[in-house]
């Protein structure tokens, strides 16, 4: 969105209620907002979805207990798409720069992969475009 003055109005349905409003001046494609909950992820996954110009990131959120071997790849692409592992350590929804545990980002349509080791905890992989529209496939495996 271009720079300006913005306003939020929250408005009351029926009865009365405390919330918490959170705003960011955040990069959209550094919100942590899952695409999908992989949930406790034990074996293999496989997506499918597309990234490109109205869509320029998606996020899967899973859960490793114990050690784990994480292979994640992303094949199938027509345009450049990148791939990031992010564990978000602070709880805040906003990717900071030391939350990227790994990240591939091949040039054009070849497949990203990340191959690394995790521990216990929450973490969230991030498909992402950098330049053209692609659909995409996902495949996660953890053993």
């Amino acid at each position: 969105s271009p720079a300006g003055t913005y306003y939020v109005r929250v408005f009351q349905f029926s009865g009365d209620t405390n919330y918490n409003l959170r705003l960011s001046t955040a990069d959209p494609s550094n919100i942590l907002a899952p695409q999908e909950n992989l949930g406790p992820l034990v074996g293999s996954v496989n997506r499918s979805d597309f990234v490109g110009s109205n869509d320029t990131s998606d996020f899967y959120r899973f859960s490793v207990f114990g050690s784990r071997q994480l292979t994640a790849v992303v094949n199938g692409l027509s345009a450049d798409a990148d791939l990031r592992l992010i564990r978000d350590i602070n709880l805040d929804g906003i990717v900071q720069a030391g939350e990227i545990v790994a990240s591939s980002a091949f040039g054009g349509s070849s497949p990203e992969f990340i191959n690394r080791v995790l521990g216990t905890g929450d973490y969230y992989l991030q498909v992402y475009q950098f330049s053209g529209d692609t659909n995409y496939n996902l495949g996660v495996t953890l053993i």
